[in-house]
């Protein structure tokens, strides 16, 4: 972290257990084309683009599928899972009935390009100073109903801090797919009462990663906003104490509760 009165080393990511002892900052349209990709070998797989998912299907009090519009008009498209993944200003969890609890952090990152410099560092860092900086954090207390799921964002916003934000989708997408596979792959109904069990699962780690998130939105970045941040009362290098930096890397590199793929290739 750069602040004005110098640099302070976080944490660093080395010695992270397990095979892939790494991290990777990816561009998210890559990350989609890398998945829509792979995805193609599946003979059900289909990818609309340019529309627009705006209302669900309901009957027999159950979401049976969706409805999205696109250049040719407006259309149905039936399921028997509806998965909501749709980002923090959800379209279909809004029309679920599903109303998520405000935490409030108010902060979201806004992207820009600036001309560099050769001066300019070439490291990877966070700046904080004393001046202006601009989501709501919030989280749903129910992620389903009837044939209908909300995951990532759409189920739990969360802030830039961190910048886990794509790693907690991503774990949410990994035990839906454990739980739902099976059902999924036999054609067998998906009882509520497994969504229930994938919400009771993802939702400790969502709930200390919000709560880790909004310690810094109070501690740092609340006080930057009013001018109040004093960095010179952090230690220089927080890697120097053992524990923290072993957790600070874990919860960085692997999150809280890392999810790890259980079901056969289809």
């Amino acid at each position: 972290m750069v602040t004005d009165a110098g640099d302070i080393r976080l944490a660093s990511l080395r010695g992270l257990p397990g095979k892939y002892d790494y991290i990777a900052f990816v561009p998210q349209w890559d990350f989609l084309q890398l998945i829509t990709s792979a995805a193609t070998r599946y003979p059900g797989f289909r990818l609309l683009m340019n529309a627009e998912a705006y209302d669900l299907i309901r009957e027999g009090g159950a979401v049976r599928g969706l409805r999205y519009r696109d250049d040719s008009g407006e259309h149905e498209l039936r399921a028997d899972l509806t998965v909501a993944a749709d980002g923090r200003h959800s379209a279909l969890r809004e029309r679920a009935g599903l109303v998520p609890e405000d935490l409030g952090a108010p902060m979201d990152v806004v992207w820009f390009r600036l001309p560099r410099h050769d001066t300019d560092r070439d490291d990877t860092f966070l700046r904080v100073s004393s001046g202006g900086m601009m989501v709501a954090l919030d989280r749903l207390r129910r992620w389903h109903r009837p044939g209908f799921l909300c995951v990532g964002d759409a189920a739990h916003a969360m802030s830039p801090v961190f910048g886990v934000g794509i790693n907690l989708a991503v774990q949410d997408a990994v035990a839906a797919a454990n739980l739902l596979a099976g059902s999924l792959r036999s054609g067998a109904p998906i009882p509520e009462s497994t969504l229930r069990l994938l919400q009771r699962r993802r939702m400790p780690p969502t709930r200390i990663t919000q709560a880790a998130q909004r310690v810094v939105q109070n501690r740092v970045i609340g006080p930057a906003l009013k001018r109040r941040f004093d960095p010179s009362r952090l230690p220089r290098d927080l890697t120097r104490v053992p524990l923290l930096n072993r957790l600070t890397r874990r919860f960085l590199g692997l999150g809280v509760r890392p999810e790890h793929v259980k079901v056969k290739e289809l």
